[in-house]
């Protein structure tokens, strides 16, 4: 089996662990309570997943790289979130992550490049947060994680829509208005008493 065939079998066990850890997860926030055992879970699947990446640099090693005698560490390499394109290539993170890559194959060098976070369209944001939590929680210690859930309530139709909750507002549609009490709110904003 190649260091590919490994990446991949990686991807699909997590995606096997994802919905034990979404319902173990989905219990903690019904308990208010992260267990230990769900902080592993999800440290085993974030680990998985970074060593799908790792291993996936080894099979482009392997496979378009100079063979030297003696078999250098390899990792994927990333830019840090305080990084530009500019400091990444700079730095030679992608050499000394990959040795000989960037002779032997300057578009995987550039594929590489579009997959962080610096590239267009920022699809790659979550690269830097992931490889940071994977580092804390591999060498430090078991991140717990946080959820932030804010109420909303959203009414709509006929041409007006009520959100209520943080930062409530109303909108109004042309034409229409909202009675409250012995109130209209008009769309001109016009509030009428009546």
């Amino acid at each position: 089996m190649s260091a590919f065939d490994d990446a991949k079998s990686l991807v699909a066990h997590a995606q096997g662990e994802l919905p034990t850890i979404k319902r173990a997860y989905e219990e903690s926030l019904t308990s208010k309570n992260i267990s230990a055992t769900l902080l592993v879970e999800i440290k085993n699947f974030f680990e998985n997943l970074r060593s799908a990446l790792d291993f996936t640099a080894h099979g482009l090693f392997d496979r378009h790289c100079a063979k030297t005698g003696k078999k250098p560490k390899i990792y994927f390499p990333y830019a840090t979130a305080s990084q530009s394109r500019g400091e990444f290539e700079k730095a030679g993170r992608i050499e000394s992550c990959i040795p000989g890559l960037s002779a032997a194959r300057p578009d995987v060098v550039e594929t590489i490049l579009g997959m962080q976070h610096f590239a267009e369209g920022g699809t790659f944001a979550w690269l830097p947060p992931f490889m940071e939590l994977n580092n804390e929680n591999k060498h430090q210690r078991l991140v717990p994680q946080v959820r932030r859930e804010t109420k909303e309530l959203r009414i709509t139709g006929g041409g007006a829509s009520i959100s209520l909750g943080q930062g409530a507002s109303i909108s109004l549609g042309q034409g229409a208005s909202i009675s409250i009490g012995d109130a209209v709110i008009c769309s001109s904003s016009d509030l009428i008493v009546q």
